[in-house]
């Protein structure tokens, strides 16, 4: 239970059930609009306005209570087998919504492990964007906290002399972790930023954008530990770069850590070569690895949302 209150109004069954029929009816509409030659542009677009339309106010009338989300995502799973393209399009404006109106300060009573994964926040601006800002829970201090305790529990045993952070996300993570460890931070930055020599090397980010990174030259020694932190590796060209410069200056790369480590080509490469920790459950990492996430309850606790 989360520690915020919100009133709830229950909502008759009968209206919920008229509006997934209409969203239904609306989405059939649209797919025959777009296959068949018959339908004008003016008629498709009416369809496609109404169709959004109606998604908004769903979206709206998500916000009224706790109840109406529950409700409308059994209900859209339940349909799932007859139109699996409602119920994605139903499950996903309803829990933007939940997971946008969450209090974001609130701390669960009973923390579960990956509970603060519930207050990372969808992409509302569209495909130039990423999928899921993980940043929102660090806002949460408790979430904050208990994201790098989860995050260092992999490098208990481990000797680490200092804690490395990817621009720029990586930032406020790493800074964490060393805090915790009570170690120094190094910024590993993007090309450009520094005004004292430095080691550089090319990488391709997760956009397939060729670019640049840079560390300075009077920190890293041989021999000396890193720990290597950044939010999220989808990739991996860019953890796989900071590695390459960690390396290169002879210092030690002990482990890398992330939010999410995605099985990508490069994301495994990073999991097979070296030490690492992410704060994804096992049973969620291939709905990660879509970039695609369903509404997921552990002992009726949400642990992460819908895209």
């Amino acid at each position: 239970m989360m520690s915020n209150h919100q009133t709830k109004h229950p909502i008759h069954s009968r209206g919920l059930w008229e509006c997934i029929v209409v969203g239904i009816l609306l989405q059939i509409m649209l797919s025959l609009s777009k296959k068949k030659k018959y339908w004008s542009n003016s008629c498709q677009n009416t369809i496609e306005y109404l169709h959004n339309l109606h998604l908004a106010i769903l979206s709206a009338l998500s916000c009224l209570s706790d109840l109406w989300c529950r409700r409308v995502i059994q209900l859209a799973q339940h349909w799932n087998p007859i139109c699996s393209s409602v119920t994605t399009s139903l499950a996903r404006c309803v829990c933007v919504n939940y997971c946008l109106r969450m209090d974001v300060l609130a701390v669960p009573t009973d923390r579960q492990k990956g509970w603060y994964l519930s207050l990372m926040a969808p992409n509302t601006k569209g495909p130039t964007f990423a999928w899921l800002d993980p940043s929102r829970l660090y806002c949460n201090s408790q979430a904050l906290a208990d994201c790098v305790k989860d995050l260092l529990s992999p490098f208990q045993n481990d000797s680490v002399d200092l804690v490395a952070g990817i621009d720029a996300m990586g930032f406020i993570l790493g800074a964490s972790v060393a805090t915790t460890l009570g170690k120094g931070f190094l910024a590993i930055r993007k090309a450009g930023h520094l005004c004292i020599a430095t080691q550089s090397q090319q990488y391709t980010d997760y956009s397939c954008r060729e670019k640049n990174m840079e560390v300075r030259l009077d920190v890293l020694k041989p021999g000396l530990r890193v720990l290597l932190v950044d939010q999220w590796i989808e990739t991996g060209g860019t953890m796989k770069a900071a590695i390459q410069l960690v390396e290169q200056l002879g210092a030690i790369v002990v482990g890398v850590a992330a939010v999410a480590i995605e099985n990508t080509e490069g994301g495994k490469w990073i999991k097979e070569h070296y030490k690492h920790a992410h704060c994804i459950p096992e049973k969620l990492q291939e709905q990660f690895d879509r970039q695609h996430l369903e509404l997921l309850r552990v002992e009726n606790t949400p642990i992460t949302l819908t895209y």
